[in-house]
């Protein structure tokens, strides 16, 4: 397991709770280490399989869950099924959809299952979800207003203590506000 290289690149959230980590240019170092570590084994199975840094840690100068986010993209999804013990090899953990239809959904945790380390997200490449995680990304680094509006409301909901089961949806106008920013 390569639980050294992410507790040295900031990497690691316990599970449950909600931590938001400063920015660290480390972030970059664990998800290509990541994203080679899967491409290296998958290649052989499922070529087609391309990565992406998404989420925040893929954002520059904002505060994060200390966890990647990692959205991969294929032609078909039926077809990451097929591999799901060679992800369990890798030592992912396989959550099938996890509530997203059209997904697949995959967590990295330490050998305890205390920490998470990545979310492994699935989409076909035609999907609007692929697309959508991918422009979020993209529309926080190319503007500061929008991203530090994000940085702040997750820093207020940390700091009102909000159950981790709750933090994600009192995001979401927010979200849809920055999506819908980008078609005006």
């Amino acid at each position: 397991m390569t639980t050294n290289l992410f507790d040295s690149c900031d990497i690691g959230l316990k599970r449950g709770s909600i931590v938001l980590s400063p920015h660290s240019k480390n972030w970059a170092t664990a998800f290509s280490f990541e994203s080679s570590r899967i491409y290296e084994v998958m290649d052989a199975y499922l070529p087609e399989l391309k990565l992406h840094h998404i989420g925040s840690t893929a954002v520059k100068g904002i505060v994060a869950k200390p966890v990647l986010d990692i959205l991969g993209e294929v032609k078909k999804i039926s077809s990451v099924d097929q591999f799901e013990q060679i992800f369990k090899n890798l030592g992912y953990e396989y959550k099938g959809e996890y509530g997203i239809p059209g997904r697949r959904y995959l967590t990295l945790y330490s050998l305890n299952k205390e920490v998470a380390y990545v979310h492994l997200h699935i989409f076909e490449n035609s999907s609007k979800e692929f697309q959508t995680h991918l422009d979020f990304r993209d529309i926080l680094n190319q503007n500061e207003e929008l991203r530090l509006e994000y940085e702040t409301l997750k820093l207020l909901l940390v700091e009102s203590k909000i159950p981790r089961s709750e933090y994600s949806d009192a995001k979401a106008d927010l979200i849809n506000k920055i999506l819908n920013s980008s078609k005006t």
